[in-house]
């Protein structure tokens, strides 16, 4: 799945928001914060997967 993805430094953290999800999550590092909103993209699509149709 392709998706974008905008990360922005915002003080001492860097904010991370898949634009075509609408989520976002956050990090004290530029990789943390990476890893945190590929995380939060996996929970929701785990969790769009077991919404019965």
């Amino acid at each position: 799945m392709d998706l974008t993805v905008v990360i922005r430094r915002e003080g001492n953290w860097y904010t991370a928001w898949a634009a075509d999800l609408d989520i976002g999550s956050q990090g004290k590092t530029l990789e943390e914060a990476m890893n945190n909103i590929g995380e939060a993209v996996d929970l929701y699509v785990e969790g769009e997967d077991s919404v019965p149709s």
